[in-house]
């Protein structure tokens, strides 16, 4: 995952655990937000070409969090606990999960991510993940915006260094200002060429 919760109240200085639930909500949503923004899934450049899985005999087991490789011929492909992998070609499960634990059969995946049945016989590629340290930071902001429930429905409000006047001041339903701290990994979008010359 892109920040786990122990660090993220640890950059907030939240002591307690009266958002512990909303924020694992949070985390993959502002995962995605982050990816979707940065036009980038930020896979391991190193693992893409050397390790990446692309197997027909993974299976998604949604009743206990897992992926199972029905060959149990070694998954774990120089993959850790607490490794984030992106998943493709699926049905339902095209995401990034983190890995709590690995044996020759399993993946076991952190219960903040959700996973849908799917069955093994189709080709599923897995990448691993790496996203930069730096984006914890602005990850944290983020999350800490949401959990302090600030709606746009007024004329000027303000979060710390972060204001805004209306919602034409929001990227994403976030502050313009916050959401540019993500500037510096963005990767420009490439449209698909028609054929046809611009």
């Amino acid at each position: 995952m892109i920040i786990t919760r122990t660090r993220l109240k640890s950059l907030l200085q939240i002591t307690t655990t009266t958002y512990d639930t909303l924020i694992d909500v949070l985390i993959p949503l502002v995962e995605q937000t982050v990816c979707h923004y940065c036009n980038d899934d930020f896979l391991d450049i190193d693992f893409r070409f050397k390790n990446y899985l692309h197997k027909n005999t993974l299976s998604f087991i949604s009743s206990t969090g897992k992926i199972r490789n029905t060959l149990q011929d070694n998954l774990s492909y120089d993959l850790i606990a607490g490794d984030s992998i992106r998943v493709y070609d699926t049905a339902h499960n095209n995401q990034t999960f983190t890995i709590d634990a690995i044996d020759a059969e399993y993946f076991t995946l952190n219960p903040i991510d959700s996973v849908f049945d799917e069955n093994a016989g189709k080709f599923y590629c897995i990448y691993k993940v790496k996203y930069p340290v730096a984006l914890q930071l602005v990850v944290s902001r983020m999350i800490q915006f949401q959990l302090k429930k600030i709606v746009p429905l007024f004329k000027s409000e303000k979060l710390d260094d972060y204001s805004y006047t209306n919602e034409n001041d929001l990227v994403l339903g976030y502050p313009k200002l916050l959401i540019s701290g993500l500037n510096q990994f963005r990767k420009p979008f490439y449209q698909e060429w028609s054929g046809e010359d611009v």
